[in-house]
């Protein structure tokens, strides 16, 4: 399984809003999503709605730029999204903190 579209709807150092179509109506897709990016060193409990297919990421920005959690973070959005340059978005992460 993996994501077809997401789209960045607001941004802010430490938290994100993503909108996921898939999510939709689709509590399997949310909890799946939720799991993943739970999982990544870093990344608090976040909120994902099946009605808006919205997901609140809120995270440390700090703890994402470890080594280990870049690598935990590169993983999770492979799984998500298997066609994405995941090497060149941690790249833009990273300029993001300085």
């Amino acid at each position: 399984m993996d994501i077809d579209t997401v789209r960045v709807t607001h941004f802010m150092p430490g938290r994100v809003r993503l909108r996921m179509e898939d999510i939709k109506g689709s509590p399997e897709t949310a909890d799946w999503v939720q799991s993943i990016l739970e999982g990544v060193q870093g990344i608090q409990p976040t909120e994902v709605s099946t009605v808006t297919g919205s997901v609140l990421l809120t995270y440390d920005r700090r703890a994402l730029l470890t080594e280990q959690a870049a690598e935990s973070l590169g993983e999770a959005l492979c799984t998500l999204f298997p066609d994405l340059n995941v090497a060149r978005l941690l790249v833009w992460l990273v300029s993001l903190t300085k």
